[in-house]
């Protein structure tokens, strides 16, 4: 088949493979990230001030990395 057609249809059957294996399998970081959004949009704003909501807000992403409990400090 390589012979006959070249490598151009292999390589791009590959790449269509790779991006389609890659939305099937979800990911840990962005389903920590949405968890996370959901309780921040959640969190009372009586309680906590906008300023601690901000602070929140801007290490969802950071404490996906480090924290492997995926949740955000604000409900420990």
């Amino acid at each position: 088949m390589i012979n006959r057609y070249g490598m151009v249809p292999l390589a791009f059957a590959l790449f269509i493979f790779v991006i389609f294996f890659t939305t099937l399998v979800p990911s840990t970081h962005k389903t920590c990230i949405d968890s996370n959004m959901a309780i921040l949009d959640t969190l009372d704003p009586e309680k906590y001030s906008d300023e601690e909501i901000n602070i929140l807000g801007k290490s969802i992403g950071t404490g996906c990395k480090q924290d492997h409990s995926f949740k955000l400090t604000a409900n420990k």
